[in-house]
């Protein structure tokens, strides 16, 4: 097609005067021709892995464009960067640079992604995304991710105003690398038993692993999912193609025999295969760490025999090591020990035999006889009693995790008395503390873990009510160097679990009476006899009481002696005091306002050579 006439002349024109046709529209009408190209600085997937919650908090990228020639090169770039935050293959999030400049940065950054909204409508959450320059890093901030949600698409893409568009998509695995905790059984007894009579196997005991997982945990992994085995060995994960017959394919969904080397042999064997057969009878050999994989219980078995306890020199028991893994290969593991019981002639030899022996004492390092004890383990339970001096001795052969209370007859008022009460006041006030822990567990009548006014009260309740009440508990504490002022309340109890795991084992204990501080119900006690206040006077009488002016005070005596009559504050304090001649019968002494004066609580204490009497006196 020919030019029209009017271009022609035109274009004479523009040659007659030199003048280039190019750099005329160049001029007056700018075209902008892209020349250059957008190139990522990097490209490359990346691993990343969760914290102990199995999350990823606030995970930040960056992308780099490098800028090659032509005319755009000077402009700035701007962004788009899609999140595939659910794993599903579909954004979620959406950074932009064609929104406006402060959209939900600050949600952002507050991290409220809830409240993010779709502001260039296409339907995906978006935030604000600077423009950016030659070799300068746009830089995006990540929801939280879960690590089970693991391998996450983001999709970088860059375009300038000339419309040339470069795009990195990347892959995120956000992976769990934390492997399971695992809490062990600390103890168990297992029984050994004959599996074929008088046959070629020797008597044996199978333990599996999960029965001494207490519990375990992983924030990744539900707990169902979660495997256990012995010793830090794996199972077969992974498929494992075995010769000799089918079926000879073994993985974490197929039962099958294992060891350090890997997948041996199926479960149940294969017929006629000879590797199978040796395999499976070295496994009830307890040999070469052999182990058996249900996927049903997502645990391994594994055989202990005569021999392999007989292997030890000293120790009646065997500590074995239990691993938990996540599908991950991720994993952790706990120790348990093991003391075995033989009943079918494994000939354990003689330091499988152990006694537990001891002392019960006071407070005051008295013996105590007659207290009973109950020693228990999968045997059952059998009672033993302390006997001369307070000691005591049990003997057991192959005796493993065993439990062990003790007790005492303690009648319920006896030893209790206002000098008790006195110790509690002085404590809970500050003037004279306690700084025996022991003493301390006394004290606590109400056994809240503290000594104050609320046991003063109850005791000096019960000392007024003259009825034997709230007091006939029988504590035995544990004599343990641990307990200290600080932790006596949680350490001073009267149980105790644990293992034999020598030959003898001292364990000692303390008669504790709730109430008697002063431990003053085995001070005088002699050959077993409970002592008694009850000799040669009577009890108190005190009229009137309450009083204003005056009060009589009245008692029996068996016999002409002199006693002491003094009275004291309810601190304890002596308010007035003196010695009176007393004939058999009844004697009596008044007190007036003189010598108590001040309105309150008072203790009235009669005191011979062998016995005290006590009352309450109350001055109005």
């Amino acid at each position: 097609m020919k030019n029209p006439p009017f271009f022609n002349v035109l274009f004479i024109i523009f040659v007659i005067c030199g003048i280039s046709i190019t750099s005329v529209f160049a001029k007056d009408f700018p075209i902008r021709v892209d020349t250059f190209k957008l190139t990522f600085s990097e490209c490359a997937d990346g691993k990343f892995s969760v914290n102990n919650e199995c999350v990823r908090e606030r995970l930040q990228l960056s992308k780099t464009i490098m800028l090659e020639n032509g005319a755009c090169s000077a402009a700035p770039l701007k962004w788009n960067v899609n999140i595939d935050l659910w794993a599903d293959n579909m954004p979620d999030f959406e950074y932009a640079s064609d929104i406006e400049g402060d959209n939900d940065v600050h949600n952002m950054l507050t991290n409220k992604w809830d409240l993010i909204k779709d502001d260039n409508g296409n339907d995906i959450p978006d935030i604000y995304l600077d423009l950016t320059s030659n070799s300068t890093s746009a830089m995006i901030t990540l929801p939280t991710i879960e690590g089970k949600r693991s391998k996450h698409i983001i999709t970088w893409s860059a375009y300038d105003n000339c419309g040339t568009i470069a795009t990195c998509i990347e892959t995120i695995d956000v992976l769990d690398k934390k492997a399971p905790t695992p809490v062990c059984v600390p103890l168990s007894t297992a029984l050994f038993a004959d599996p074929d009579g008088n046959g070629p196997l020797l008597p044996q005991v199978e333990l599996w692993a999960h029965d001494f997982m207490n519990k375990a945990f992983d924030n990744c992994t539900d707990s169902e999912d979660l495997l256990y085995t012995f010793e830090n060995i794996s199972p077969q994960v992974e498929n494992k193609t075995l010769s000799g017959g089918q079926p000879n394919v073994i993985n974490i969904d197929v039962a099958h025999y294992f060891n350090r080397t890997g997948g041996l042999a199926p479960f149940p064997i294969r017929p006629n295969n000879s590797n199978d057969k040796l395999i499976q009878e070295k496994y009830f050999r307890g040999e070469d760490e052999i182990q058996l994989w249900l996927p049903a219980i997502h645990s391994s078995g594994k055989v202990l025999t005569c021999k392999s306890i007989q292997a030890g020199t000293s120790r009646a028991d065997i500590d074995l090591k239990v691993t938990g893994w996540d599908k991950m290969s991720n994993n952790d593991y706990c120790w348990t020990t093991i003391t075995f019981l033989d009943h079918v002639g494994c000939s354990f030899p003689d330091f499988f035999k152990r006694n537990l022996f001891g002392k019960v004492l006071s407070l005051n390092k008295i013996p105590v006889d007659k207290a009973k004890f109950d020693i228990s383990n999968i045997s059952g339970t059998k009672q033993i009693f302390s006997m001369i001096d307070g000691r005591y001795q049990f003997s057991m052969a192959a005796f493993g995790f065993y439990s062990i209370s003790a007790d005492y007859d303690f009648k319920p008022m006896k030893g209790i008395d206002y000098d008790d009460f006195y110790e509690i006041i002085g404590h809970s006030t500050g003037t004279k503390l306690i700084k025996n822990p022991f003493k301390m567990f006394a004290a606590d009548v109400n056994d809240d873990g503290k000594v104050n006014m609320k046991d003063a009260r109850l005791l000096l309740s019960a000392l007024r009510s003259e009825e034997e009440v709230g007091f006939g508990q029988s504590i035995v504490a544990l004599s343990d160097t641990t307990v200290n002022m600080k932790n006596w309340h949680q350490t001073i109890k009267f149980t105790k679990s644990d293992t034999m795991k020598f030959q003898n084992i001292l364990q000692d204990f303390i008669a504790i009476k709730k109430g008697d501080v002063n431990d003053s119900y085995f001070k005088t006690l002699k050959d077993g006899k409970i002592p008694t206040n009850d000799v040669n006077i009577g009890g108190i009488n005190i009229s009137p009481n309450p009083f204003s002016s005056s009060t009589k005070i009245s008692y029996t005596s068996d016999i002409d002696q002199d006693v002491i009559v003094q009275i004291r504050d309810i601190l304890g304090s002596l308010v007035f005091s003196t010695t009176l001649q007393s004939t058999k019968g009844v004697n009596s002494t008044i007190i007036g306002s003189n010598l108590v004066s001040a309105p309150g609580t008072y203790l009235v204490e009669i005191l011979g050579s062998h016995f005290k009497k006590s009352q309450i006196l109350i001055k109005i």
